[in-house]
């Protein structure tokens, strides 16, 4: 390739001379395609080397993949949806395919953005929970603990790594165009837009389950985090 020349993107046996390219064939495919009718064809080869770039294309092919559909998602728009070869199914982003770099650093400072824009919600469990007690005794562990030494905690499964990943995947978004640049003394980004941010703080409240736990068992769940009114992934 000449020095100055792009290159040119392979996927699914179709060749496109950008990422822009790229995401509007897909887009024609996730609008064309018939609400709940398995792909066929090149469309289906083309969406199905597209989930194998997905960050946890193992974890979505599980068993392996027996069709690829087009289903309804909130808010009038559309995902792709697997059927695996056992009969279950779940569906994925395609942004996340186009950005793969999701276990890294960038994941990590989009993911501490929203963990943040519901930190008022946390807290407000936490504050709930100390309203008429200055010692509780922690669920996990059956040991006495005050405010200072709480964590707010996920309960599992529904932890907030999983929640933030089934809203990225809900809403296709384009995480790593989802919060505002780094500046200046600024400990956490925030999230760039504020329909993102207030769909988002709904999902959040409706599907997150809170409890108030020791800091100890914070640290033992495996969270890493221990620090005072932390909420754990």
């Amino acid at each position: 390739m000449k020095k100055g020349e792009r290159k040119t993107i392979e996927l699914g046996g179709r060749s496109f001379p950008s990422k822009t390219a790229l995401q509007e064939s897909i887009k024609a495919v996730l609008h064309g395609a018939g609400i709940g009718v398995p792909l066929t064809g090149d469309d289906a080869i083309f969406i199905r080397a597209l989930l194998d770039q997905h960050p946890t294309a193992d974890q979505k092919v599980s068993c392996g993949v027996a069709s690829i559909h087009v289903i309804n998602a909130s808010y009038g728009t559309r995902c792709f949806y697997i059927v695996r070869t056992d009969g279950t199914g779940t569906d994925f982003s395609y942004a996340c395919c186009l950005n793969k770099r999701m276990h890294g650093t960038t994941w990590k400072v989009v993911a501490d953005a929203f963990r943040e824009a519901i930190r008022d919600q946390t807290f407000a469990i936490r504050d709930a929970a100390f309203a008429d007690a200055s010692v509780l005794t922690c669920p996990v562990l059956g040991i006495p603990f005050t405010e200072y030494e709480s964590s707010v905690d996920h309960i599992a499964p529904d932890t907030f790594d999983v929640l933030f990943r089934r809203f990225v995947d809900q809403e296709q978004l384009d995480w790593v165009q989802a919060v505002t640049p780094s500046v200046d003394n600024q400990q956490f980004r925030q999230v760039a837009d504020p329909i993102v941010l207030a769909r988002w703080r709904a999902f959040h409240q409706t599907h997150a389950r809170l409890r108030v736990i020791s800091t100890k068992a914070n640290l033992q769940l495996g969270t890493g985090l221990g620090r005072r009114n932390q909420s754990t992934s």
